[in-house]
């Protein structure tokens, strides 16, 4: 568990990570299942690789807001994986829908759509693991 601004907690990135990466990929996964139109098969298809789009950008996403949110001396302290893990999955879920709902079915193309999955999926595990910190910081502040 990191101890202030000068530990890094590899068990918090995993769990920011984690986050994003469950939280979006399920987000990207529903939406393309609901939103498909065609065979089963092809909805099988098109789910499964939305999911693994939507879950690669809430990987690096979630790990790159962990970095951004430690290095610019947010207090960690009192974090552990599971809450980090939860926060992450249920912010990033909520943000890649807001995101991504609205404008998926207006991109047809699969390249096209694929590609609005991963930044979706990236922007939403970002600002999550990067709530977290600023969360993290008023709590510190407010106790102090």
């Amino acid at each position: 568990m990191a101890n202030g601004v000068s530990e890094w907690s590899f068990g918090q990135f995993i769990g920011w990570a984690a986050g994003g990466l469950v939280g979006c990929g399920v987000g990207a996964g529903t939406l393309d299942f609901v939103n498909s139109v065609g065979d089963f098969q092809m909805i099988l298809f098109v789910t499964s690789i939305s999911a693994m789009y939507g879950g690669i950008g809430g990987l690096i996403g979630g790990g790159v807001g962990y970095i951004l949110a430690h290095f610019f001396h947010e207090h960690w302290a009192g974090w552990e994986m599971r809450s980090s893990f939860l926060v992450g999955l249920f912010l990033s879920l909520l943000i890649f829908s807001l995101l991504a709902f609205p404008s998926a079915p207006h991109q047809l193309p699969l390249l096209v759509h694929e590609r609005l999955m991963i930044v979706a999926a990236f922007v939403a595990a970002l600002v999550a693991a990067g709530l977290g910190g600023i969360i993290n910081l008023l709590r510190e502040s407010r106790t102090s």
